[in-house]
């Protein structure tokens, strides 16, 4: 991946982690409902506590993938990403940009992920009982959660007492 030195140390460990969920459920590629799950196994970033917060938990998603992918077959020959989890990480750098973040973050690629509304991913997460506009509940949750959004640094600006005279 051309933009994988932007990618935050917790994004790396997460999609490190996405392989090695895929190998440990007998499947050749790296697919959305892989990556998701590294983002929740990393633990530590916004992603993984977004996740935890709405109740998803690593035993019930990993069950959860193993349901959805019990007729892969692991050949070994690895495939890598599918197009799919490959548009998802493309399309984190987007979410980055619109953040106006100079990194791409856990919460930029879980943003990009809850786009892909179509994939085994959200249909997991949905089946798990997160709402059905889970972009913007995550975006939400991300606004509330950092000062350092777009939002947050222009309703800052404001109360400015000094700038303002």
């Amino acid at each position: 991946m051309e933009f994988e030195n932007k990618f935050t140390q917790k994004a790396q460990k997460a999609i490190s982690l996405s392989q090695k969920c895929a190998m440990d459920t007998s499947c050749n590629y790296i697919g959305t409902e892989h990556l998701l799950y590294g983002l929740l196994d990393e633990g530590s970033g916004f992603a993984a506590k977004y996740l935890q917060e709405k109740g998803v938990t690593l035993e019930a998603l990993y069950e959860n993938i193993v349901k959805f992918n019990q007729n892969s077959d692991f050949s070994g020959n690895f495939a890598g990403f599918t197009p799919r989890t490959n548009r998802t990480l493309q399309q984190s750098v987007a979410e980055a940009h619109k953040l106006q973040s100079s990194y791409i973050g856990t919460e930029h690629i879980l943003l990009a992920l809850s786009r892909e509304r179509d994939s085994v991913a959200v249909r997991i997460l949905l089946s798990m009982g997160l709402p059905n506009n889970l972009y913007e509940d995550i975006l939400a949750s991300l606004t509330s959660a950092s000062p350092n959004t777009p939002k947050a640094e222009s309703k800052k600006g404001a109360d400015t007492p000094t700038l303002n005279q």
